[in-house]
């Protein structure tokens, strides 16, 4: 994965959806999505339709996390420590996290109907090997990506040709990351 300027970028969802067969059903899973240093970490999440999600706040002051986001709107109430049960996230899509708090704070979760999908490390390298052989519709997702904008995709035959490339274009990704604030709030 390379932005416009050829440069490696980190934290894209390269997901692989099946065009010949549904996807294998799978056990339903628990998450955290921590706030910890007054940001969600991880800063990007990927889980399966159907698992639950807890926000432990890590962080030594209050937070009210929400999300506006149509797959699972959402709002926990100023608190600190565990929220009293996880949320779950019956459909897939784009949940964009915030904090009424801190403004700055910003996550999101990938909500995904596929069991076949892995983030692009710091060389902008994503590699899938669970997956059968077959045909399928590749979409890769960016948090920095335009909020309206839809994943981009691709259809690829699996297996691969073992010298076989798979480069998708995003534009450069803004910078995010929060001002050095204290912990106060």
């Amino acid at each position: 994965m390379v932005d416009g300027a050829g440069k490696p970028v980190a934290e894209a969802v390269v997901s692989l959806h099946p065009l010949d067969a549904p996807a294998p059903d799978r056990d339903t899973q628990l998450h955290n999505i921590e706030q910890q240093g007054l940001r969600f970490v991880p800063h990007v999440s990927v889980i399966g339709v159907g698992d639950q999600v807890n926000f432990p706040n890590q962080d030594p002051v209050r937070h009210h996390i929400y999300s506006f986001s149509k797959p699972r709107p959402l709002e926990i109430k100023l608190y600190s420590g565990l929220p009293a049960s996880p949320l779950d996230f019956p459909s897939p899509g784009v949940v964009v996290l915030g904090c009424n708090i801190h403004d700055w704070m910003l996550g999101f979760i990938l909500v995904l109907d596929t069991p076949w999908w892995s983030l692009t490390d710091g060389g902008g390298i994503a590699a899938q090997s669970a997956a059968p052989p077959g045909r399928y519709r590749v979409q890769v997702w960016h948090s920095r990506q335009p909020a309206t904008a839809p994943p981009q995709t691709r259809e690829v035959v699996l297996p691969l040709a073992a010298d076989e490339v798979f480069t998708l274009q995003l534009a450069p990704p803004p910078d995010l990351d929060p001002p050095a604030l204290g912990m106060g709030g």
